[in-house]
């Protein structure tokens, strides 16, 4: 499964995907302009399971089957 949202002003993306091994335990960030990543987080212990841009958009909140949850800044520059 797959659990997407996309930011207020709609510039960026946010995936994750069921973790089938090690390298599927990412959340990645997509620009809209060319929907190339950006930028991906490699910690997710189990398969996140919602993630959600903060209302300005300056962070991303991700969690997790097993109820973990984890919280990034987007960078400046990105969207």
């Amino acid at each position: 499964s797959v659990t997407i949202t996309v930011s207020n002003p709609r510039h960026l993306i946010v995936t994750a995907c069921k973790k089938t091994s090690a390298e599927h335990a990412v959340v990645r960030v997509y620009d809209t302009k060319n929907y190339r990543p950006l930028n991906s987080r490699c910690w997710a212990i189990s398969s996140v399971t919602k993630i959600a841009f903060s209302p300005d958009d300056k962070l991303v909140l991700s969690v997790s089957r097993d109820l973990s949850w984890r919280l990034f800044q987007i960078q400046k520059g990105l969207g």
